[in-house]
């Protein structure tokens, strides 16, 4: 395709389409540097609630400045679209890098994985202590953190992704009482009872991460939305060392402290979960993990590789049509997501199925208000893949089918809160009918 004017970039390819936002590659002339725009879809263009959300993200994340997070160079609005310009970035997301890591040479080395979580627990601290232009903490907490949203580039650095649900005191848009937002098999037990939630929240969904990629197990996900909340809540954890034996203890006591479901008895901070896991690196004679990574993609990922190097060749040049991009590389896995909006009472698709890049929404009801299949949307979506064993230790047992499916952003609808609205209804019913008989009848 030809490139694009838009605004003051040149939009070059489209890398994905979901229900919020385009992610694209482009550049902004004279300079030749690839840039990713994320461009808010045009028929949410006077939506409040989009808008806010993606106002919100945009601002929230150009003031993270880390080696560790997504670096947002710009952000406006140009065509009457609002848009976020972004540095493109190579390499995998850590599921597709976890997956095909456990195809090609059974699994991560055990001190790539520690530099890999010791990494985003930098980068997840780095936003957790942002401060506003003034200088006020932002308590920007992050609430989608998974393997989807960890992107790893081939020179061994991880970056932390997609902020577009993070809460944060200055924020736009808030969400309503009772609903929560998020991925049920990443969340916190106190995210997922729609709780305040502080860095410690991302600290869990950090320590699932690492369970799973050390396992090659899902933690928390069940067949249904239901089962997995509950598991969040009440389901046992087992120590990592009783599924994948051979495990540094090291990591293994990490997983532990990361999965309290106890605020007081968890990691205090991501930093602190930081310094646990490159203690580990240490003591096991590896502190140059991220060097070995570095090498280790280049050995086993050369495919991948040479075709990001390609396709940017080919950018500068106007030649090609594809893009190889962790930011949507994982595109074409469908999801059957059942949807349901206690406001008006019956089941459809969360608007425009699943986005890109951000979040896909979806209303349920909470349990003993579970209504099965309710309504079935095939979408879109990006696919969750159970993460990978490590080291030289025996293979897990293949993940059941359920276990193996995508894992959906869900929005959840609290029992009490939808109880509070119906009294309220009933209250105003019960004063408006005897008015209204005492207007008919004079």
């Amino acid at each position: 395709m030809e490139p694009v004017q838009f605004g003051p970039y040149l939009l070059l390819r489209q890398i994905a389409t979901g229900g919020m936002a385009e992610i694209w590659v482009a550049q902004r002339p004279p300079e030749a540097r690839v840039v990713v725009i994320k461009r808010l879809l045009s028929n949410l263009r006077g939506d409040p609630e989009f808008l806010a959300m993606f106002r919100d993200e945009a601002r929230l994340t150009a003031r993270l400045a880390h080696p560790n997070v997504v670096q947002v160079f710009d952000h406006g609005e140009a065509e009457d679209l609002h848009y976020i310009a972004m540095e493109y970035l190579g390499g995998l997301a850590l599921s597709a890098l976890t997956k095909k890591a456990r195809s090609r040479v059974g699994g991560l080395h055990q001190e790539h994985v520690a530099s890999l979580m010791a990494q985003a627990a930098a980068g997840l601290h780095a936003a957790h202590v942002a401060t506003s232009e003034t200088g006020v903490p932002l308590a920007l907490v992050h609430r989608d953190i998974s393997p989807q949203n960890l992107l790893v580039q081939f020179d061994g650095t991880l970056k932390v992704v997609d902020f577009g649900i993070a809460t944060a005191a200055e924020r736009e848009a808030h969400t309503q009482a009772g609903i929560i937002k998020g991925k049920f098999a990443y969340m916190s037990p106190e995210q997922c009872k729609s709780q305040a939630v502080d860095g410690r929240s991302d600290v869990f969904a950090l320590g699932i991460v690492l369970w799973e990629v050390l396992t090659g197990r899902r933690l928390f996900k069940r067949d249904t939305t239901y089962k997995t909340f509950d598991a969040v809540q009440n389901a046992d954890i087992p120590a990592v060392s009783q599924v994948v034996p051979g495990v540094w203890p090291e990591l293994d006591e990490v997983c532990r402290h990361a999965l309290e479901r106890d605020l007081g008895a968890r990691y205090a901070s991501a930093a602190a979960m930081q310094v646990d896991l490159e203690a580990a690196l240490e003591a096991h004679g590896t502190g140059n993990a991220r060097t070995d990574l570095a090498q280790f993609m280049e050995q086993y990922f050369q495919p991948e590789l040479v075709q990001q190097r390609q396709t940017l060749e080919d950018l500068a040049v106007g030649r090609g049509e594809g893009v190889l991009s962790p930011y949507g590389a994982e595109i074409g896995e469908e999801e059957e997501v059942t949807t349901y909006n206690p406001e008006r009472g019956d089941g459809r698709a969360a608007q425009g199925g699943a986005r890109v890049g951000s979040t896909f929404h979806a209303s349920v009801p909470m349990p003993g208000q579970m209504v099965e299949e309710v309504s079935a949307a095939r979408v879109r979506t990006r696919a969750t893949v159970s993460g990978v064993i490590v080291g030289k230790a025996a293979a897990p047992e293949e993940a059941s089918r359920a276990s193996r499916e995508p894992s959906e952003a869900t929005e959840f609808v609290d029992p009490r809160e939808r109880r509070k609205r119906l009294y309220i209804i009933s209250i105003a019913v019960a004063l408006a009918v005897p008015v209204a008989v005492w207007l008919v009848l004079g």
